[in-house]
């Protein structure tokens, strides 16, 4: 019966070991940093349908991505501001993809020995975790779904028998295009190379004949391709104000290439970069995996090991048992993987050619950015096993030591998103909690005035709590239901200057005058701080920052556990 039916079984092993590294975690997150600037215009909005939340997030920033907009705007319609909702939806698009993944790769007729390890690890590699627990990121996640579906159903589409048949699946194709490219940009490269490569790769294994009726379709398929992403990126040009390119986008772009192979770049700074790259996806998060697996993992409970030893267990025994009977691929269709794997993680990251708009780091919101550059690194670790695991003698125990290398991989990946999330839960109770309190304390926040908030670290690992003026300001439209309420958040970059209160993160500047109506409020102790004058706010300021005692965090990254 397995012989019968192996995608049946590969595609329900990947579906519920995947499911099984949400379990622990999804009941407890919440909503984060940029969570509660959209929620915060939702919730006050004089329009409560999905049109008006659409209309009332609308800006400059996003207009770029409609599709960004509009699942937002539909899961609060849904869900509100019960966050389980909206985790639940981004968890189908997480499972989505390893399965896609899976799926492409037996279309191509790649052997299993490969498809279905790229598939697993893609699925459980925390190098795009934040896209996990973000709920203004889960675009990211849908756009890297509907990427992965639109080269499915080209793939299926080139095959299809019918003109009928290869006119449906091109539609879903083109459809599963333009909501990727409208939801994120992250994936275009990969899409604008998917359907020439993809060809290239059979006819040279000789799986596609070079009829007319072939070379034709395929030639219309990869037209209509190229046709809708330059009308997208039309749109995405004209709409957008985060390039920069103050001295014309082709010198721009000259700088970014000289940037990306520096390498005296600190972690953190911002735009392409090669050696931060490298050494995030294939050092911390490749040779060291295991080791950061075991450190992170070795403080967390006791339920939680147990669900990691038992998911190493399951795809030890599982790839043990289905991969023995199977026909090992020699070292070049390993060192082929590997080298795929190096291109795709390369397109994974091509659009930050064209802006700054990127960080390397294994953890915090960052991250995000990583979701498709992260299957290239899939593909990568397994090919770097396969080759390992030719040098051995015979298929039964390359099979067997294969499997234990992918279940170190993937149980590695499981336990890091695991630990991750525990302080995402965690930064969560506290944003409720010290919501709550303020609650407490004012029935009603005073007209006009300005609250800072003190005694609450921003970070919890690299989990946001409250970091900025737009996520502690939503916070408090969504508890008081009002537009007029002002707040920050009082960290080491807020200054008193000789005007007012001074803060800045995200190149964003604040400025808050000095006036009876702005105070601080500490979390803590429940004090409330009035901050009229430039020398009460100074002198309050030394103070709230010496009595700090919060770990050094940065945008971006917050706390990194390594």
């Amino acid at each position: 019966m397995l012989r019968r039916s192996p995608a049946l079984y590969d595609g329900a092993f990947i579906g519920v070991v995947v499911t099984l590294s949400l379990l622990w975690y999804l009941p407890g997150l919440g909503f984060y940093s940029d969570d509660w600037a959209f929620l915060g215009m939702y919730a006050t909005s004089a329009d409560q349908t999905v049109r008006g939340f659409y209309d009332a997030s609308h800006s400059p920033q996003h207009a770029m991505r409609p599709v960004q907009l509009w699942l937002c705007a539909a899961l609060y319609g849904l869900f509100g501001l019960d966050p389980l909702g909206y985790h639940l939806v981004n968890a189908v698009f997480v499972v989505l993809n390893p399965l896609l993944v899976y799926a492409i790769g037996r279309e191509l007729r790649l052997s299993r020995v490969v498809a279905l390890p790229v598939a697993l690890v893609y699925g459980l590699l925390p190098n795009y975790s934040s896209d996990r627990f973000w709920f203004v990121a889960f675009a990211i996640t849908l756009s890297m779904t509907a990427a992965l579906a639109s080269i499915y159903a080209d793939l299926r589409g080139w095959r299809a028998r019918r003109a009928a048949g290869a006119l449906i699946w091109k539609g879903i194709a083109l459809a599963g295009l333009c909501v990727s490219v409208l939801a994120y940009e992250v994936p275009l490269p990969l899409l604008l190379c998917a359907a020439p490569a993809s060809l290239a790769w059979q006819l040279w294994h000789g799986r596609t004949s070079l009829t007319r009726r072939r070379i034709l379709q395929a030639a219309a398929f990869a037209a209509v391709n190229i046709v809708a992403i330059a009308g997208l990126v039309l749109f995405k040009l004209q709409t957008t104000v985060r390039l920069g390119a103050e001295q014309g986008l082709a010198a721009q772009v000259s700088a970014i290439v000289r940037h990306a192979v520096r390498f005296d770049l600190p972690r953190g700074e911002y735009g392409l970069n090669a050696f931060n790259a490298v050494r995030v996806h294939f050092v911390e998060y490749g040779a060291q995996l295991p080791v950061n697996a075991i450190a992170l993992v070795r403080t967390a409970p006791a339920g939680l090991q147990a669900l990691t030893l038992a998911a190493a267990v399951a795809i030890l025994l599982y790839l043990a048992v289905v991969l023995r009977s199977e026909p090992w691929p020699g070292r070049r269709a390993w060192l082929l993987a590997a080298a795929a794997g190096v291109v795709v993680f390369a397109l994974g990251y091509a659009i930050f050619l064209t802006n700054y708009n990127v960080q390397f780091t294994t953890t915090g919101i960052a991250n995000r950015s990583a979701i498709a550059a992260a299957l290239g690194a899939a593909m990568c670790l397994v090919g770097g096993v396969g080759l390992l695991v030719a040098l051995l003698p015979t298929t039964r125990t390359r099979s067997l030591v294969f499997a234990l290398g992918i279940a170190a991989i993937g149980s590695s990946g499981f336990a890091i998103v695991n630990v991750l999330a525990e302080r995402w839960v965690k930064a969560y109770r506290i944003e409720r909690d010290t919501l709550e309190n303020i609650r407490t304390r004012f029935a009603a926040l005073p007209p006009q005035s300005t609250l800072l908030l003190d005694g609450v670290c921003p970070y919890v690992g690299p989990a946001i709590v409250f970091e900025a003026d737009w996520d502690f300001t939503g916070a408090l439209q969504v508890y008081y239901r009002t537009r007029s309420a002002a707040a920050n958040v009082v960290t080491p970059r807020m200054t008193a200057e000789d005007e007012g209160i001074a803060a800045s993160i995200y190149g964003q500047p604040k400025r808050y005058p000095y006036s009876p109506s702005l105070f601080a409020y500490h979390a803590g102790s429940g004090t409330v701080q009035p901050l009229p004058d430039r020398e009460t706010a100074r002198a309050w300021l030394a103070r709230s920052l010496a009595g700090a005692n919060c770990p050094p965090g940065h945008e971006g990254l917050g706390v990194e556990p390594f």
